[in-house]
């Protein structure tokens, strides 16, 4: 009996989905494989880390040599100062296992840290809250089981991983106390801002802060503004480190901001789930809908946006069951305030909203570095499924009821309905065992059948004639045959996956149509109701399919490019080829220059360096002075012999200091907070007992 009530209690509690979305992280581990797109750059910066961290036992402060391939992203073409890079993860508190492990292997290590970190901040929440177990259950599939991360990481996109300190946001956001408010939400972004997600600390800051000043209007409490104050504050000096390398350099940086989505891209991404799609030089379904692309902007909702349609429909009742519930629990959300930012936030996703909007404040107030915050409005729709999912995880059983009802009205008391379910059951029983017979067919046969597509393949592109081919292809003078017969190789391999989930998922599909009443019969007395099966199986079928993605590349096609020399002549009185260059040796804070022939009266341009990368760069040798002659950056020898240039990190050094001071203080202030409430608690219980002995001898 022990035994059983304990299997239930599991289930109930949603342990066996976070135990199975932990599984599919370890998995991930021991596959040698990426995922596409910006994995070069993520695997290029970490190993750039290591080395500096393993050979120097230093942090790398400028990227002496570029590869080639990295070139084409804004950031790195616009500074080579590589501490002041807003996109890696050099200060966080987890780099210093980099100097120990293997890169890839520390990459899928951290992606399962802040797994587990998210799992954590989960069980704080949940506590605190006062979820019970069907509202666990359901944040644990609009959350964890959402595509969202897995998309991003599947691209490459690992700050997105910051995204799993959602829960220990909402931890935070509930108290009641707003200056344990104000230095947890601070603490979120600062660690956002440290781990190289400027993209994911906005997300968080624009819904946090939106619902603390939402909240304080509809409370009248004027100390929401204080909150906020102190936020601001507070998160600048804990990632001041951040703050200062990046401004130092891209105060100015600015993009040209996007359209966001409109009605027919947003419910195409949110309704269609990611499947195998040309075009053919792409690795997964790579389609710019309306200037909204499929990798970055779909956010997949499935059977979420039924729910989502259940709320906007009966909205006066949801909007009064917000207001009771706000009233009833005050360490649980103010829904109506969290309702308005979601809207919100879901109001300057759409169009030119965002873009008209920031372009105002940039014109009002002429801040440089605005205009580089955030450039594709569509991504605002990230923190208002956020605040959604709160929202529906704490009126489950509301939204689970009107469904019932629902149902029970319109299909259980339908006769045609019940012969349209059993027809629509066998059809997905079908379909399954196609797809899963394609699956083991293509298994067995991949060879064989890899070796057939690359023969027809080769054929059709050498051919001078236009052809079928040629409609999927888009570079075909940039990439020769051999780049698209890996493209060929990792599109099989995503099909024979998608095929075996697909099969899966119809199979599930046929089980609910078919034994409908049993299964829910057997849900409904263990407390796991079919709803939450209607919202996982479209969920997990999205997430296993950008999965697959995320394991799509082997590791050994995003080797590290030759980079372009060091140095390179421009004027003088001897001529130098490539390999009579000064030969250099750099470290993470400097290079040396040992003259090959004698360099006095020559110039040299440092290739890649701009105007910005010379401000905390300085001749240490003496022998030699820097210039800048417009966008370039000139050395020119004074004196023969080594010259030496070094990076000054003196004022680095200072930022990473006030960044610890006030870390120190955050915690102390923690420290002292959990001191006092144990204090609390204790005077409480004295209060209790002696109240209790009065009322005894009273009686007596």
């Amino acid at each position: 009996m022990k035994r059983s009530k304990a299997r239930c209690v599991h289930i109930e509690s949603g342990q066996l989905y976070l135990i199975f979305l932990i599984c599919i992280y370890l998995i991930s581990i021991l596959i040698p494989r990426v995922g596409i797109y910006d994995w070069q750059k993520e695997i290029a910066y970490f190993e750039y880390i290591k080395e500096a961290l393993s050979i120097h036992n230093s942090i790398p402060f400028i990227y002496w040599q570029v590869p080639e391939n990295l070139n084409i992203y804004p950031t790195i073409k616009f500074s080579k100062n590589f501490i002041a890079n807003p996109e890696t993860f050099i200060f966080s508190p987890f780099i210093i296992l980099l100097k120990f492990l293997p890169t890839l292997f520390f990459i899928k290590l951290l992606s399962l840290i802040h797994l587990l970190i998210g799992v954590a901040g989960l069980h704080f929440y949940k506590c605190k809250a006062q979820l019970t177990p069907i509202q666990n259950r359901t944040f644990i599939i609009l959350f964890f089981y959402s595509p969202l991360i897995l998309q991003h990481l599947a691209i490459g996109y690992l700050t997105y991983l910051n995204l799993f300190f959602y829960p220990w946001l909402l931890y935070f956001l509930i108290d009641t106390s707003y200056l344990k408010k104000a230095l947890g939400v601070s603490a979120v972004l600062a660690l956002c801002l440290l781990q190289g997600s400027s993209h994911v600390c906005l997300l968080f800051s624009m819904l946090s802060i939106s619902y603390i000043f939402f909240q304080g209007i509809l409370d009248r409490d004027w100390k929401s503004v204080f909150c906020i104050v102190g936020i601001l504050f507070c998160t600048t000096g804990l990632s001041y480190a951040r703050i200062f390398s990046t401004a130092t350099v891209y105060y100015d940086f600015s993009q040209s901001i996007q359209s966001g989505y409109n009605p027919i891209n947003f419910f195409f991404w949110s309704i269609i789930p990611p499947i195998f799609l040309p075009p053919f030089d792409s690795v997964f379904l790579e389609i710019v809908l309306f200037g909204v692309p499929s990798w970055d902007g779909a956010l997949y909702l499935g059977s979420t946006s039924v729910v989502i349609g259940i709320v906007i429909i009966r909205f006066k009742s949801f909007w009064r069951a917000f207001t009771i519930n706000t009233s009833r629990n005050g360490d649980k959300f103010n829904q109506q305030a969290l309702f308005l930012v979601v809207g919100l936030l879901f109001f300057f996703s759409f169009f030119s909203i965002f873009e008209f909007t920031i372009s105002a404040i940039h014109w009002l107030t002429s801040i440089p570095f605005i205009m580089g915050m955030e450039k594709y409005p569509f991504r605002l729709m990230i923190p208002s499924y956020l605040g959604m999912i709160v929202l529906i995880s704490l009126n489950t059983e509301s939204i689970w009821r009107t469904i019932d009802r629902w149902r029970i009205h319109y299909l259980s008391d339908c006769s045609k309905f019940q012969s349209v379910r059993i027809i629509a059951g066998f059809l997905f029983l079908f379909s399954a065992c196609i797809c899963f017979g394609l699956s083991v067919f293509t298994i067995t046969f991949r060879l064989r059948i890899i070796e057939i597509l690359k023969r027809g393949f080769t054929i059709l592109y050498n051919s001078p004639n236009k052809n079928l081919l040629s409609l999927f292809i888009k570079d075909k003078s940039i990439h020769d045959a051999s780049f698209y017969m890996n493209k060929l190789e990792i599109k099989y391999f995503l099909l024979q996956s998608n095929l075996l989930i697909i099969s899966i998922f119809l199979f599930l599909l046929f089980l609910i149509l078919r034994y409908g009443s049993a299964v829910t019969g057997v849900m409904v007395k263990i407390k796991y109701t079919g709803y939450e099966f209607w919202l996982l199986i479209p969920l997990l079928y999205a997430s296993l399919a950008w999965f697959t993605v995320s394991i799509a590349t082997p590791i050994e096609k995003y080797q590290i490019q030759p980079q372009e020399p060091f140095l390179s002549k421009i004027s003088g009185t001897v001529s130098f080829s490539d390999e009579e260059l000064p030969d250099t040796i750099m470290y993470p804070d400097g290079v040396e220059i040992h003259p090959v022939k004698p360099m006095l009266f020559d110039e040299f341009r440092l290739r890649g360096f701009s105007k910005k990368d010379m401000k905390y760069l300085k001749v240490v040798s003496g022998n030699a002075v820097l210039k800048v002659d417009g966008n370039l950056v000139t050395l020119s020898p004074t004196a023969d012999g080594i010259i030496k240039i070094g990076f000054q990190k003196k004022p680095y050094i200072k930022a990473v200091t006030i960044s610890v001071i006030f870390w120190l203080f955050l915690l102390l202030a923690a420290l002292i907070s959990k001191v006092w409430s144990i204090q609390g608690f204790s005077s409480d219980d004295h209060k209790r007992q002696d109240s209790v002995k009065v009322d005894q001898c009273r009686h007596k």
